[in-house]
């Protein structure tokens, strides 16, 4: 009864799934593994702030802390893809301007 939950998971309005978005392509399909099976990610859903704030408050959880945070560094998923190393420092400065584009959510919850 005294434990808490601590929740991360992919964030919707990530940066570069918006820019997936604007080109027209999916960016889910990548999570799910849809794009190449031979790479399958586990994630089937994205979620919003806004909407696991909901599912949580919804199933009796009162929210102690909650905001975004990066899971993206020179050493993490940008160099996955070496194309994408480029992008790190623009990353970097759009997601401390606009953190809601950062790649993770991170909540603190409580059960009421």
């Amino acid at each position: 009864d005294d434990g808490q939950l601590f929740l991360t998971t992919p964030n919707l309005a990530y940066v570069f799934n918006r820019f997936s978005l604007l080109m027209g392509k999916q960016p889910q399909l990548f999570l799910t593994g849809m794009r190449n099976e031979a790479e399958p990610r586990g994630h089937f859903r994205e979620w919003t702030l806004d909407e696991l704030i909901f599912l949580l408050e919804d199933s009796n959880f009162r929210i102690l802390k909650k905001g975004y945070i990066d899971a993206v560094g020179t050493g993490g998923l940008v160099s996955e893809r070496p194309l994408l190393r480029m992008l790190y420092y623009p990353y970097k400065m759009i997601t401390k301007v606009k953190p809601t584009m950062r790649s993770q959510i991170a909540i603190v919850a409580k059960r009421t």
